[in-house]
């Protein structure tokens, strides 16, 4: 009935997680670009939705992924919005019909913009959305706390140049380039005064410089903020390496990264979260010279071998919405939901076992991003709940037999069809 980690956070890493954002294909085709400029402003979200009365509910004859096997069918109780002890006296019973109980799945690299995309992730059982950049502020936060939905944190704007393509980007605020050095003190503090969760840093050719990253990164220290950054290629990941940017978002395409560097992000207790679905989508549509799906895999192996931690995030985002300049996107809609279990299908192509994946979507992001009330099935944990049918050890394929998605203990009912 209770979901143990099976692994120790380093406890220099609880206190300043560190993350800098990354929308891989940021440079790739200035015709994306330019097919956004149209787009209107994003407008606050607004949904009127109200906590209804706790509720006991009794969850009989579910088998809980523990972090590495399948238990016997047990039963598990949801007491309001926690996972409860008592199954004696329950306003409710279900019937899991001997589905598997996992805990709500992370997307750890995502662009929602409205309700609804928090309602398509929460349909498929991703009940925490990590956005890696949004703007402006009114807008982010409007999809907080969310009654019934994914619950949404965000980076805000993100950390990056006058000359980077990022700073290009239509809506952009232009008031927020970073210059030199000096300038990582004023743009940490703004972001923590708006209430980001943590900060997102870009590294591309022609972008920032390394002295500006570590400014960044060591300042956000200060702060205890995590910092995530992101990757265009080779060069970019060793100067995110070089900055000891706690999660680095995105793999290098053009050339893999190698043992030494997978050994210093260890060593360094830095994090990876590959988003193979947005590279892979990247080099199906654009093309770029030198650029193959096979490199990033293989940079995901060494990764992985290394013993470096891997997250599953997707980059999903729709490019075809009204608010597209603060998604992030560059022309590569990612759907919402059905791509993180693409994502974890595509890890277990690489070669990532399937407790590893399960870990990579549940606990690991729970564990890595300070959200510690979440991530495994044990009393007093947030009851963010996802029922399946099937093993996904044995097929990973089985998350997308959706059967029943709970948020902080209410059931959304509305879940995707395999």
């Amino acid at each position: 009935m209770y979901y143990f980690e099976k692994y120790t956070l380093v406890a220099s890493l609880l206190s300043t997680i560190v993350v800098v954002h990354a929308c891989y294909h940021g440079e790739l085709d200035s015709r994306a670009l330019s097919a956004m400029a149209a787009a209107p402003p994003p407008t606050v979200q607004v949904r009127n939705y109200t906590r209804p009365p706790p509720k006991r509910i009794a969850l009989r004859n579910v088998k809980v992924f523990d972090g590495s096997q399948i238990l016997p069918p047990s039963t598990v109780v949801i007491d309001g919005d926690k996972i409860g002890l008592d199954d004696t006296r329950v306003d409710e019973t279900v019937d899991g019909e001997g589905g598997v109980l996992l805990p709500g799945l992370f997307d750890a690299h995502l662009h929602p913009t409205t309700i609804g995309d928090l309602e398509a992730l929460i349909s498929y059982g991703v009940t925490t959305a990590l956005s890696m950049s949004c703007w402006p502020i009114d807008v982010c936060n409007s999809l907080r706390g969310q009654v019934g939905l994914a619950d949404f944190y965000t980076a805000g704007d993100s950390a990056t140049s006058h000359n980077s393509s990022h700073a290009r980007r239509p809506g952009f605020p232009q008031d927020q380039l970073i210059r030199s050095p000096a300038d990582a003190s004023w743009f940490v503090a703004n972001r923590v005064g708006n209430g980001s969760d943590y900060i997102k840093v870009v590294a591309e050719p022609g972008g920032m410089t390394q002295a500006e990253h570590n400014a960044l990164v060591a300042e956000s220290h200060k702060f205890g903020m995590q910092v995530m950054t992101h990757v265009t290629g080779f060069n970019a990941y060793q100067m995110a390496i070089q900055s000891k940017s706690d999660i680095i978002q995105h793999l290098p395409a053009d050339f893999p990264v190698n043992e030494t560097m997978a050994r210093t992000m260890l060593a360094q207790k830095q994090v990876s979260c590959p988003t193979l679905t947005v590279d892979k989508a990247t080099v199906d549509t654009y093309h770029p010279a030198g650029w193959t799906y096979s490199t990033s895999v293989q940079s995901l192996r060494t990764l992985y071998a290394a013993g470096v931690p891997i997250l599953a995030g997707t980059d999903s985002n729709d490019a075809s919405n009204t608010t597209t300049a603060s998604s992030g996107s560059v022309g590569i809609p990612i759907a919402f939901g059905a791509a993180l279990h693409g994502e974890l299908e595509l890890l277990k192509e690489a070669g990532m076992p399937t407790v590893e994946i399960l870990r990579a979507a549940t606990s690991r992001p729970a564990c890595y991003f300070g959200l510690h009330d979440r991530g495994i099935i044990a009393p007093g944990r947030r009851a963010d709940l996802l029922l399946i049918r099937g093993d996904p050890i044995a097929n990973i394929s089985n998350t997308r037999n959706i059967m029943r998605v709970w948020t902080a203990g209410i059931e959304y009912e509305a879940v995707a069809k395999p």
